[in-house]
């Protein structure tokens, strides 16, 4: 079945070509009845793109393409004879266009000798024309247009009279005219503008006279003029005490030239002295809940030295005592908030942090229980018969929950002026919500609803019916245990205590520890 679609695809597909191919045809034979045979030509044409083996198309073009190319051959002869050289260049042109076009489906046709005879004048033609203008220009020592026009001339006559050797004087002269202003912009020192010139001389003329030397020695002073730019503006701004600025000049310069002068060292003393050494003492604590204060410290401080840049450095207080024990001044207490800008400023320190946690609270809401009622199934004689009703029982709620707040709070202190030039407060907070029920008894036996028959809180008055009713119900009571919704008991078995106050603390230190982090690293960074 698959392969039968398929043959009748390929049949559609068949007598489709055939059809575009027939009128395409019918076509054809109309325009060249009419007499248009270009038209009919192109008809022709198209219809052997579509089926190759059409013999009566391929004759039609025979026919018809032969006329076309007489036509634009008569087209390009009056052109000739009209003195419009260039215009009966182009349609020569497009007569060969048109018979490589029809020798693309196997039909060939050669142009006539007289054509051709007539093509190769016009050419000649216009190569002389195009000859004459540049040996005009030669005369006006204009070299430039000379070459252009003797390169005109070889389109159309390759080697015509003494072009090739008229060309290269012109060449050579127009070489030594941007050699020459290449050699009065060297003397200046004007070293982009003489590469510019020497390339151009080049571009005529390769390795005019000593160009290639000219041009290696402008391009080293060219960067060395650059790197000496550089430098000079690096010198500036590190006088000026812009650092940063002058490293960036000393490191473009060293791009140019790796061992320029002593832009090595100034570049070492820049990003030296453009450092900005930050000192983190270590954090207090002023509430009535001890120990954390240390936590904080730490990962604040690891945070900041993991971002720090090129351009910042923090240091401990373990490595500011180190800097003090080797300039002979570690007594204890040198560095704490009172002497922070003075004993920061001594060991070369712009910045000093200092923070605490000022405020740390727990408390606890306390338990609330709250009393809920439910169901549970109890088994009565009903008439002889055992059945379940609903008892009404109570079961207790209880809830509690614990919080914990920090308040951490921090200076940055300038040492130079002694002004503190940032302060903030932050805040973190972690609460613990707990709920459990408890009953006595239970509970999986708690029920959602009253599972009591209605049958039973209103029983019919004649016996026979109740009898009746209580067999149906009893054939029923199967389905109805399992209907019976039970209460959930998840609440039962929940968490009972809360979390200890120390671990529901421990719990925000990172995430306040983050936020200071980032508080202190906005500021440097933004400096």
């Amino acid at each position: 079945m698959k392969s039968r679609n398929v043959l009748f695809l390929i049949l559609i597909s068949i007598l489709s070509g055939c059809s575009a191919s027939y009128k395409m045809f019918k076509s054809a034979e109309q325009y060249e009845k009419s007499g248009l045979v270009k038209e009919a030509s192109e008809c022709y044409y198209q219809c052997l793109l579509m089926k190759p083996d059409n013999e009566k198309a391929r004759n039609g073009l025979n026919k018809c393409g032969r006329k076309v190319i007489e036509l634009m051959e008569s087209d390009f002869r009056q052109l000739f004879q009209n003195k419009r050289y260039e215009k009966s260049y182009e349609k020569y042109n497009e007569i060969l266009a048109y018979k490589n076009k029809l020798s693309g489906v196997g039909v060939r046709f050669d142009i006539t000798p007289a054509t051709e005879n007539i093509y190769k004048q016009n050419r000649e033609i216009l190569a002389n024309k195009h000859y004459e203008q540049g040996m005009m220009y030669i005369n006006n020592k204009e070299w430039l247009n000379a070459i252009n026009e003797f390169t005109i001339s070889e389109k159309y006559v390759a080697n015509f009279k003494n072009r090739a050797e008229l060309k290269r004087i012109a060449k050579e002269n127009q070489a030594e005219i941007h050699y020459l202003q290449a050699r009065e912009y060297y003397n200046r020192q004007n070293w982009v503008s003489a590469i510019n010139e020497l390339k151009r001389s080049q571009d005529y003329i390769a390795n005019y006279k000593d160009s290639n030397t000219l041009l290696r020695q402008a391009e080293e002073n060219r960067l060395l003029q650059i790197a000496e730019q550089l430098y000079t503006e690096g010198k500036t701004l590190f006088t000026q005490s812009q650092y940063k600025e002058a490293y960036k000049k000393f490191e473009k310069c060293q791009q140019y030239r790796s061992d320029y002068k002593d832009s090595n060292q100034l570049l070492a003393q820049a990003l030296e002295k453009g450092k900005i050494r930050i000192g983190i003492l270590p954090f207090k604590n002023s509430s009535s809940i001890y120990g954390h204060e240390q936590s904080i410290y730490s990962r604040v401080l690891s945070r900041l030295v993991n971002s720090s840049s090129m351009w910042i450095e923090y240091m401990d207080r373990n490595y500011l005592d180190k800097i003090l024990a080797e300039q002979a001044l570690g007594m204890s207490g040198i560095i704490d908030e009172r002497t922070a800008a003075q004993s920061g400023q001594m060991i070369g320190l712009q910045y000093i942090v200092i923070g605490k946690i000022s405020n740390a609270t727990y408390y606890e809401d306390g338990i609330n229980r709250t009393p809920k009622s439910a169901w549970k199934a109890v088994k009565r004689q009903w008439h002889g018969q055992e059945i379940e009703v609903g008892q009404k029982v109570t079961y207790y709620i209880y809830s509690n929950a614990g919080h914990a707040k920090i308040e951490f709070s921090y200076q940055i202190i300038d040492t130079r002026t002694g002004q503190i030039v940032r302060t903030d407060l932050l805040s973190s907070r972690a609460d613990d919500y707990i709920e459990y029920a408890r009953y006595d008894g239970d509970p999986k036996e708690l029920l959602e609803d009253d599972p009591t028959p209605e049958w039973y809180k209103n029983p019919p008055k004649n016996s026979g019916m109740a009898q009746l009713q209580l067999n149906l119900e009893l054939l029923k009571g199967i389905k109805r245990a399992i209907d019976y919704v039970v209460k959930k008991t998840d609440v039962f078995y929940s968490r009972s205590n809360l979390k200890p106050r120390e671990e529901l603390i421990s719990s925000i230190i990172d995430d306040l520890s983050n936020d200071v982090y980032l508080s202190i690293f906005k500021y440097f960074n933004n400096l």
